[in-house]
């Protein structure tokens, strides 16, 4: 099945890529040996092509996605922890309290019963209660019509779960931790994505991700990063994602979900790597099964045309629910999409918000506030997001601090009783424009007509 798959593949995958790409330029980099607006690429690459995708993948694992030959959850690859859970269990908390009368209190009340064979399946895959496992019961309940069929696949990805670590991720998520210090890849995969996770809320309630393209470098995180240090750094932030989630959820009454803007205004071919897309994204390409209803709105903004035109033909790849949440915007209606989305509390201005700088909580939250100054303000130079880390009480902060260079200059400026500037400002060259050289030449026309005149 699988040689018939790559069969079925070879002749489509090439020209997908190529339509999608808009160029040979990446394919031209794989293959050292294609000359210019080739036309024949097309058929030389046609064949080849999935055998370099498998050579970078150094499996079946995406091309097992993408023909939907995908086995069980719990036949993934091997399972490498996160934040694996040490000894027993820690005690089960009490459940949350809901408003009284909310949707969300309705919901649970009314599916009491097959919420408890959802709990068994869950304890017996070794699930870890916590005050909001109910809410996330709840999710997957509401994605199957059969409490039994839920179950089923539940305990599978429990299993899962519990193989990478998700449940000490989690638990330390609900506890409050700063982001960073929930896994150790998280630090690193932070620092090479330009990205907000968990910044403020969607109108729904939900956690707020924004996640801007523009200095994103695969080449810089495929060095920084293994595959499996950016799955575990991928897998941490949405399990943040879904305990936030949760926790809103009980809060207002109502399931919320986690929205996402992608923003795409600076997209270039360079930033689209064959190897990145194999090797690395294609393992988050099927999590949302083990974390039904939990993605709301999907936002890709500032689309060029090649984007819209790739997404188009790739959608169909997708999971159909995740298809019905994806909407692309191009850029004369991306502010009003974004505005919808979320409110301006929760939006840097980059995005039409009001929050120019983080926010000390949100610094905390993130873990950022522990990274020097430094280091933040080179980060993501290229990104409408520069500068966004330094949090307004440190702009203050460090606009108040004088050097000790500036402390004696404003010593020595006191004892003479008058200030000094800090610095004398630069003189300024006078510029004029490019015509006014014209004007001597016009001058000497007249003078020079006379003389000739004259001596005529």
């Amino acid at each position: 099945m699988a040689l018939a798959a790559l069969a079925l593949l070879a002749t489509t995958l090439a020209p997908l890529l190529l339509l999608l790409l808009d160029d040979y330029t990446l394919l031209h980099q794989l293959t050292n040996d294609l000359g210019e607006n080739d036309l024949a690429a097309l058929a030389l690459l046609a064949t080849p092509l999935t055998l370099l995708l498998l050579l970078l993948l150094d499996d079946y694992t995406l091309l097992h996605q993408l023909t939907n030959d995908q086995g069980e959850s719990d036949d993934c690859a091997p399972a490498t922890n996160i934040n694996p859970v040490h000894g027993d269990n820690p005690a089960v908390s009490e459940a949350a309290q809901l408003p009284a009368g909310s949707s969300l209190a309705e919901d649970l009340q009314a599916n009491e019963a097959a919420l408890a064979t959802l709990r068994a399946a869950f304890l017996g895959a070794g699930g870890v209660e916590d005050a909001f496992t109910d809410i996330f019961l709840l999710r997957w309940l509401l994605a199957f019509d059969r409490p039994e069929a839920a179950a089923t696949k539940l305990a599978a990805s429990t299993r899962w779960r519990a193989e990478k670590g998700c449940f000490a991720v989690r638990t330390a998520a609900l506890s409050g931790a700063p982001m960073m210090d929930i896994s150790p890849v998280l630090p690193t995969l932070l620092r090479e994505m330009p990205a907000l996770p968990a910044h403020g809320s969607a109108r729904d309630g939900g956690p707020l991700n924004i996640v801007a393209h523009d200095d994103l470098d695969p080449q810089s995180l495929m060095r920084a990063l293994s595959p499996d240090e950016y799955l575990r750094g991928m897998l941490s932030l949405l399990e943040c994602n879904a305990a936030a989630a949760d926790q809103s959820s009980a809060a207002s009454g109502s399931l919320a979900r986690v929205s996402f803007v992608l923003c795409y205004g600076s997209l270039r071919h360079d930033m689209i790597s064959l190897r990145f897309i194999g090797r690395y994204l294609s393992q988050c390409l099927a999590l949302d099964a083990h974390y039904p209803n939990l993605v709301g709105t999907i936002l890709c903004v500032n689309a060029p045309a090649a984007f819209a035109r790739g997404y188009g033909l790739v959608k169909r790849w997708i999971s159909e629910d995740i298809r019905g949440r994806i909407r692309v915007e191009e850029p004369a209606t991306s502010a009003a999409a974004i505005a919808e989305l979320a409110g301006p509390e929760s939006l840097p201005t980059a995005f039409g918000g009001s929050c120019a700088r983080l926010s000390a909580q949100q610094a905390d939250a993130a873990g950022w506030s522990r990274v020097p100054i430094d280091e933040r303000r080179r980060l993501w130079q290229q990104s409408k997001l520069a500068g966004y880390l330094l949090h307004e009480g440190e702009v203050r902060v460090e606009a108040e601090v004088e050097t000790e260079e500036e402390k004696a200059f404003h010593g020595f400026s006191s004892s003479l009783g008058y200030p000094l500037p800090l610095a004398p400002e630069p003189v300024k060259p006078v510029r004029r424009p490019w015509w006014a050289a014209c004007f001597p030449i016009a001058r000497r026309i007249p003078r020079t007509l006379s003389t000739l005149s004259l001596d005529a």
